[in-house]
């Protein structure tokens, strides 16, 4: 059975459970009686509602410019792909940290390394950060998807052990921004790129964002994808997030599901509040078209 995956019950959610929209009811309508009327009067009235119909298609047009849907990143979720075996030890931890060591590591320690010496605006280094893809369909993970479908070579990002591992292996925590304090640090492409932007601030990072956006939407308007222009970027929050930021744990299928309800079953630190909700959510883990 379907789930939501925005965290809400069965049937509460319009975007994952839509509602049938009412079958519209006939209502008898009255033909209107002619009248008398000059051949000026009636000229003048025909004028006038062509002038109106003309004026409000004109309005409606120049409200319908052409660009990407309205963004607000205050409002958004990111995201954190892990695999599975690497759950038990952030829920002992109580939080997402920068300095973790994960039981199964997919980075490359070439990869590792860049991050652990570049520097962000704030003097800081991208290591010291817990990083967040902007969407659930980031380059890097739509990437590792197809490694692990044997699509696309293991590239020099990645460690050799992704070539062994499966989708299905993998979690994806969803974590509302408002959570993470004002002062995260977003950039437009690879945090740890040469030629990425950067913002300090939800505010700053949304200007930046939007400005992507529109940037990619007139590079290819037939892209309408909600999340065009957001699929190479990164968020840094602190050195540690807490678990009970997370708002939704996605997986790829049932099994994935009990698996992480026994392990938060057994390990969500208490004083954290309630656990978050797991979803199915498949389309997270297929290969991108």
């Amino acid at each position: 059975m379907p789930e939501c995956i925005h965290g809400f019950d069965e049937g509460l959610c319009d975007s994952c459970f839509p509602r049938k929209a009412p079958e519209p009811k006939n209502v008898p309508t009255r033909t209107p009686r002619a009248t008398r009327s000059s051949g000026v009067s009636s000229l003048r009235q025909s004028t006038t509602s062509t002038s109106r119909s003309g004026a409000a298609r004109s309005s409606s047009n120049s409200g319908a410019a052409g660009g990407p849907a309205a963004y607000n990143l205050a409002t958004q979720r990111v995201f954190h792909f892990t695999h599975i075996r690497n759950l038990p030890g952030i829920l002992a931890d109580g939080a997402l940290r920068a300095d973790a060591a994960p039981a199964v590591d997919v980075t490359s320690t070439l990869a590792r390394d860049a991050r652990a010496e570049l520097e962000t605006p704030v003097g800081s280094r991208i290591a010291d950060h817990v990083a967040f893809a902007l969407t659930a369909e980031s380059e890097r993970w739509r990437e590792l998807r197809a490694i692990f479908a044997r699509e696309a070579p293991v590239t020099p990002h990645w460690a050799a052990v992704v070539a062994g591992l499966a989708a299905s292996d993998f979690v994806v925590l969803a974590l509302p921004v408002a959570k993470l304090g004002a002062e995260v640090i977003v950039s437009d492409g690879d945090a740890a790129a040469g030629s990425s932007r950067f913002a300090v601030g939800v505010d700053a990072g949304n200007i930046l964002l939007r400005k992507c956006r529109s940037s990619a939407y007139f590079a290819d308007p037939d892209d309408t994808s909600a999340d065009i222009g957001l699929r190479e970027g990164e968020l840094l929050a602190g050195a540690s997030v807490p678990v009970s930021s997370i708002a939704l744990i996605g997986v790829a299928h049932e099994p994935a599901r009990d698996r992480v309800r026994e392990i938060l079953a057994d390990a969500w630190p208490s004083g954290s509040g309630a656990a978050p909700k797991v979803a199915v959510y498949p389309p997270w883990f297929q290969v991108a078209e």
